[in-house]
């Protein structure tokens, strides 16, 4: 959906003769290069005979009906007249004005717009006329309208011109509320429908001579909107124009030129004449570059003057486009019209093409924007730097974490599957393998025997994830020989800690062929971390854990060697290892043992291709599955004692440790053969820049917002945007603080929200 700008320039012309010439331009606001389509319509003078009967009957209807209106007429020119008669004549006016719409030559304006337009776009459309019985012709009715919902209507004058005025700082939308002679309608309810106006001042003269107008309008303040309700009538041709401001005094533009002049001059965007007959005043008004005015055409009952103006004021403060609200407005009328006929025809916008049409967030207090750099912005950037400070003090507490690494494992479960890595491949202990091998612990024996077997298939790198640390008879002797043989093979022990005395590797095994398999959990006993390599390993002989031998061994026959360099950091082809600082912002309080990473887990069910321990032994396994590939051996059968594991996807399901030692070399193959990023996570010190940016946009926007409901709107608009940020960084593996930098948001806008309306109280 974008907005377009539809210019419709009649040329030389009048109803009487047609109009030769009619030049169509279509632009938007992004690309102002306008397509430009001629055409040309015919003659109607029919067309001004329907005008003037329908009017004739439109009037006197509404006095014979005796229906509050804001234009007084003569009691001798008053004939009767039925709805019946006037329902009659619309009908026949709407039908010959669009049949000449439909004419030949104007047609092809008509298709080529609709074939470069949506009926989603929002579509600003400007009639360049000076005849004043077109700019009467019930232009809103034009079939182009219902076929699209969000387009309006105004009318300009064939010559404008753009008059910039000085930038104005006012501390509210200043709105010139002119009541004037009040016989026979209820001016009220207009004062009322003002006075709700948010951010506004508005200024009410009631009844006011021309001297206090006069006044009034060169406020030095200056004024952004001039409303007038009351009487009002054009002169002839709707050259001039008039309003009573009291039962004596009618005034015009001209008699009040120098002090309009000055108005618009001070800023004034925008004048409502919620007044009878005011296309007159509107013209008088564009010849002094006024960017916008609404008036009515033609006399308007009391009711629908209000109805109208409560709409559109609602419409165009909560934001609509001033084209959007006056057309949702006039729709508005169509539920009165049983009532009230003709009333949606009434209201229309008169433009300066060459300036903007406003907006109401156009004309909102500015002077916050130019206070920033002085005076607003050392507040809103103590206040900022104050709250930055309490959300790093309780973070490094650790008081959030617990929340953080909750966001953690939601980003970490809504990424994309992934799929297999098949450089894998997992022989696992099934439930139906331990019954037909009458246990769990399998004899040396037979461990022997499946060993030689997978040798067979000539797989690059064996890892075997279970524990050996004591002879299981019968073939302890053989067992031991496989050990020292298989130079492929790499086996597993267990450091001892709080809990246990750990599990010693196999008797005799090679110092290098052993890794150890412990693992990193968090506070909430989710282990979110790789244990790489362990600075003083007790028990255990061997510093490097399975996975990082594993990953080395198969790397290796590629190859690709480790390079050690400065700081604890180690080279893999291109990729660089870098352990994690052992208290990152939202682990304040972790074990910072050995070198660590983040584990960043590969979204895959299973992460790799599957066969049982007996089909290997039964030696029914494709051969291909296991030739050349990291073979990893362990149970993964739920009866078996070997602890589980949660992780982010599993939360409260517990995870085979086999499972994680496939994770965790996937892990590092990944990032060295395939690129796949490595978590990357901030120290303490772009974290805090990043909480205090949050917190800085949090006081900023809030300076900027005055309600209740757009402050609202504003901060949750600004926590969709951090999380929609956070993600995205999360897909490229970088983790960012979201609940720090949301407290930080949404404590600086409601601190400085907060002082703000307690200032304006």
């Amino acid at each position: 959906m974008t907005e377009k700008i539809l210019t419709i320039d009649l040329g030389k012309g009048s109803l009487t003769a047609g109009f030769p010439l009619v030049t169509a331009r279509l632009s938007d606001l992004e690309n102002p290069r306008p397509i430009k389509i001629t055409g040309c319509l015919p003659a109607a003078p029919e067309l001004i005979r329907f005008y003037q009967r329908w009017r004739f009957i439109y009037q006197e209807l509404y006095h014979t009906l005796g229906i509050l209106s804001r234009i007084e007429l003569e009691q001798e020119d008053i004939t009767h007249v039925s709805e019946v008669e006037l329902q009659e004549i619309c009908t026949q006016y709407i039908y010959q004005f669009n049949q000449w719409l439909n004419f030949a030559e104007f047609r092809t304006i008509d298709q080529q717009l609709r074939s470069a337009l949506q009926p989603t776009d929002e579509i600003q459309i400007i009639l360049e006329t000076s005849d004043f019985q077109v700019r009467h012709l019930p232009w809103q009715l034009w079939h182009f309208f219902h076929d699209y919902p969000r387009a309006e209507l105004a009318l300009s004058q064939p010559q404008y011109t753009r008059k910039t005025s000085p930038p104005v700082s006012r501390s509210k939308i200043r709105i010139l509320a002119i009541l004037g002679n009040k016989t026979g309608i209820d001016i009220a309810e207009d004062q009322k429908i003002l006075t709700v106006l948010p951010q506004t001042e508005t200024v009410f003269l009631i009844e006011p001579n021309p001297q206090q107008l006069d006044q009034a309008l060169w406020d030095t303040k200056g004024w952004d909107i001039l409303f007038f309700a009351g009487h009002s009538e054009s002169q002839e041709q709707e050259e001039s124009g008039n309003f009573k401001i009291n039962h004596q005094d009618k005034v015009s533009i001209k008699t009040l030129l120098p002090a309009f002049k000055k108005a618009i001059e001070n800023g004034l965007k925008i004048a409502i004449f919620n007044s009878c007959d005011g296309l007159g005043l509107a013209t008088e008004l564009a010849q002094l570059n006024i960017p916008q005015t609404i008036v009515m055409r033609e006399p308007v009952p009391d009711i629908v003057a209000q109805t109208f103006l409560k709409h559109f004021l609602q419409a165009f403060s909560q934001g609509q486009s001033l084209y959007l609200a006056v057309r949702q407005a006039r729709e508005r009328l169509y539920i009165l019209e049983n009532r009230f006929p003709c009333g949606s025809w009434l209201p229309v916008i008169c433009q300066n093409p060459a300036i903007v049409p406003v907006r109401w967030q156009d004309l909102k207090p500015r002077q916050n924007l130019q206070k920033l750099p002085s005076l607003e912005f050392r507040k809103i950037g103590f206040i900022s730097l104050t709250i930055t400070l309490l959300v790093c003090l309780i973070r490094q507490g650790g008081w959030l974490e617990f929340w953080e690494l909750k966001v953690y494992d939601q980003m970490m479960r809504s990424r994309p599957i992934e799929k297999q890595d098949y450089r894998l491949l997992l022989v696992t202990a099934s439930e139906a393998d331990i019954q037909a091998l009458r246990g769990w612990t399998v004899s040396d024996q037979i461990l022997t025997q499946f060993l030689q077997k997978l040798a067979e298939y000539k797989p690059r790198t064996i890892g075997l994830n279970l524990y050996r640390d004591l002879p299981v008879e019968p073939g302890y002797q053989s067992i031991k020989n496989q050990f020292k043989t298989q130079n492929n093979l790499f086996l597993i022990c267990k450091q001892p800690d709080k809990n246990d005395s750990g599990v010693a590797a196999p008797p005799d095994a090679p110092p290098l062929q052993v890794g150890f398999n412990d693992v990193m959990r968090d506070s909430d006993q989710i282990l979110r971390r790789q244990l790489l390599f362990l600075s003083n390993p007790q028990g255990c002989q061997t510093n490097r854990s399975l996975a990082i031998q594993l990953a080395f061994h198969y790397l290796k026959q590629q190859g690709i060697q480790p390079q050690i360099l400065p700081q604890d950091q180690i080279k893999l082809s291109n990729l660089i290892l870098k352990p994690m600082e052992s208290d990152i912002g939202f682990y304040p309080k972790s074990d910072g043992k050995g070198y660590q990473i983040m584990l960043n887990y590969r979204l895959s069910e299973p992460i790799a291709p599957e066969v049982t321990f007996t089909q290997i032994l039964n030696g029914e396994v494709d051969p291909n599955l296991i030739k050349d590939k990291l073979v990893l051996v362990g149970v993964n059968a739920i009866s078996t004692k070997d602890q589980g594991h949660r992780t982010p996807y599993s939360q409260d399901q517990e995870v085979r440790g086999l499972m994680i030692q496939a994770q965790m070399v996937s892990h590092i193959l990944s990032a060295v053969l395939d690129h796949r990023p490595l978590l990357k996570v901030g120290s303490k010190w772009t974290d805090a820049l990043w909480i205090g940016f949050w917190t800085l946009l949090g006081g900023v926007s809030a300076m900027l917002t005055r309600d209740r409901t757009a402050i609202i709107i504003t901060l949750g608009t600004a926590t969709a945007v951090l999380y929609g940020v956070c993600w995205g960084l999360f897909l490229a593996a970088m983790w960012v603080p979201f609940i720090p930098a949301l407290l930080g948001l949404v404590g600086a806008g409601v601190w400085v929200w907060r002082s703000q309306f307690n200032k304006k109280i």
